[in-house]
């Protein structure tokens, strides 16, 4: 029988750590080619031809991602529990008498101030060193997240942005600047079928050539994972499976 496809299929990359799979999968395309050398004598017409280098390559498309997916198909750097994440535009009120301080929500967690705007203009107040608060112009104890306003900013209502530490969600990965030549590297599995009958191929040995990833407006983000082949070292490239 012939075989159909229907559908993104199936995707599975298995590195050093071993198998991710790729979550809500979106398509997936595997090129082959080649290049070609020809023969010519006193015709148009070429009278030989040979096949030279051939390049394995594929992208696949992917709705979710987790932190293993970038770590071992891309950046193959050291992963760690725990992560930075971002309050955004978190609303406080400068209280209207002394100190005229505003302590975040995270700050016990605190890292980094990320910026403040005016709750009714949504313009910026600029940050400064302690003692030099002026109007529009604060400052920021990092150790504490504790915010220092001026006097002719009290009962300001503001928004906040800044980042703090979670040691107990996520991962984090520090990419450092590792030396050229120094990737992780992982055997592809897709899969494709239509009424329970496909084809999978394997591509034994990989790394990734690109990896991007967007934002959307109005839509979910889809990230791109671009990856080449090469001879594994027992000689394999590619086997293909199939159900016909």
């Amino acid at each position: 029988m012939a075989t159909r496809s229907f559908g993104s299929g199936l995707l599975i990359a298995t590195g050093s750590n071993g198998p991710v799979q790729f979550g809500t999968l979106q398509d997936v395309t595997l090129d082959f080619s080649s290049s070609i050398k020809t023969q010519y004598g006193q015709g148009q017409f070429p009278v030989a031809a040979g096949r030279g280098e051939i390049k394995a390559s594929g992208k696949a498309k992917v709705g979710e991602v987790r932190g293993a997916f970038y770590n071992d198909l891309f950046f193959g750097s050291a992963s760690a529990t725990g992560t930075v994440k971002l309050a955004y535009n978190e609303s406080g009120s400068v209280p209207g008498a002394t100190t005229y301080t505003i302590v975040v929500t995270n700050g016990a967690n605190f890292v980094a101030d990320q910026g403040i705007i005016y709750t009714a203009t949504g313009l910026p107040l600029e940050q400064v060193a302690a003692g030099s608060e002026a109007t529009g112009k604060y400052s920021v104890d990092a150790t504490t997240g504790t915010y220092t306003f001026d006097s002719t900013d009290a009962s300001a209502k503001v928004k906040i942005s800044y980042t703090y530490s979670d040691a107990t969600a996520g991962t984090t990965q520090a990419l450092g600047n590792p030396l050229q030549g120094v990737q992780p590297t992982f055997s592809i599995i897709v899969s494709r079928s239509y009424n329970g009958v496909g084809e999978r191929f394997k591509l034994h040995s990989c790394i990734s050539s690109k990896l991007s990833v967007p934002t959307k407006m109005a839509d979910f983000a889809i990230t791109e994972l671009d990856f080449e082949c090469f001879a594994d070292a027992a000689g394999e490239t590619v086997t293909n499976y199939t159900d016909e």
